[in-house]
């Protein structure tokens, strides 16, 4: 499975642009250099399927995190729930934004 998209630079040989998808730029930036270089329909399929698809599970691991969260936070009276939850919050601290740790 690749690991990067090289885009050839116009008005040169052999010179690229490699993106590569676990870091690529805003999607304003993606989207100009794919103007720039006058980029061939192939490279924007898989620069769009390749956001898509960062898109997707950064929007499933969200909701899968809210979904725990609301669970947690809606079940206190039970004691082994506090439990799970404080634990689960010691873990995942970096994750939970400021506001919300308690």
């Amino acid at each position: 499975m690749a690991t990067s998209v090289e885009i050839p630079l116009r008005d040169t040989e052999d010179e690229v642009i490699e993106l590569q998808f676990d870091q690529l730029p805003e999607g304003d930036e993606v989207l100009s250099i794919l103007r720039q270089e006058n980029a061939q329909l192939h490279l924007w399929i898989t620069l769009a399927m390749q956001i898509a698809v960062i898109v997707t599970v950064k929007r499933d691991k969200w909701c899968a995190w809210t979904l725990l969260l609301h669970f947690m936070y809606n079940k206190p009276e039970k004691r082994e729930t506090r439990n799970i939850r404080k634990s689960f919050l010691q873990r995942q601290h970096h994750c939970i934004p400021q506001q919300t740790r308690s």
